[in-house]
């Protein structure tokens, strides 16, 4: 788990144990504001499923991979 500020936002990442892979990533300034990246079903070190969500405002966005260029 990394954490370090951006400007006025502050921000959390989780790595896999061997730090080749992200899994999450955090960051908010203030207690309406938080965001929540989920990084996913990895194939050949990138995720096809991506969420994003805001649990204060109850926003969920979720992209997913359709096809590998």
């Amino acid at each position: 788990i990394l954490y370090g500020i951006a400007g006025s936002m502050k921000i959390w990442q989780v790595y896999a144990p061997t730090a080749d892979t992200l899994f999450n990533l955090a960051g908010k300034s203030t207690i309406v504001d938080p965001v929540l990246i989920s990084f996913s079903n990895y194939s050949n070190n990138m995720p096809s499923k991506i969420t994003m969500e805001n649990p204060v405002i109850g926003m969920k966005l979720l992209l997913r991979l359709l096809s590998k260029p």
